[in-house]
């Protein structure tokens, strides 16, 4: 349960990212003078770091399901068939949610190539 609101936490922070990149840029035309403060800004994380820790977490679910496959199969008695199942709907729920990401992403950037300079 614990990867899945991994996955939600992330996808949370994906859109508060595309939020703030929109925002951003209409705040700084209203104050522009907000930039000669040294007011101390929070570093979030780069839109690349966040993308990578997700793909990182989608392929290890799908290794820990891999495994508990072949350990099942070699009649490991610590793992029962409903783990194996479990996992493999994880990883396959994760699996399908990062490719819905990756052809928003596509998509995306299809219609920035598209607007003319």
């Amino acid at each position: 349960m614990s990867d899945n609101v991994t996955l939600n936490r992330m996808m949370l922070d994906m859109r508060a990212m595309q939020l703030e990149s929109q925002i951003k840029p209409a705040v700084e035309q209203i104050l522009p003078a907000q930039h000669d403060l040294n007011v101390e800004q929070k570093e979030t994380p780069h839109f690349a770091t966040l993308f990578k820790q997700a793909i990182d977490s989608v392929n290890e679910l799908r290794q820990e399901s891999s495994d508990l496959k072949t350990r099942y199969q070699f009649s490991d008695p610590e793992v029962s068939l409903s783990d194996v199942m479990i996992a493999g709907q994880k990883a396959s729920v994760a699996f399908d949610a990062m490719v819905e990401v990756r052809n928003k992403l596509v998509q995306a950037y299809e219609e920035i190539m598209k607007m003319p300079v």
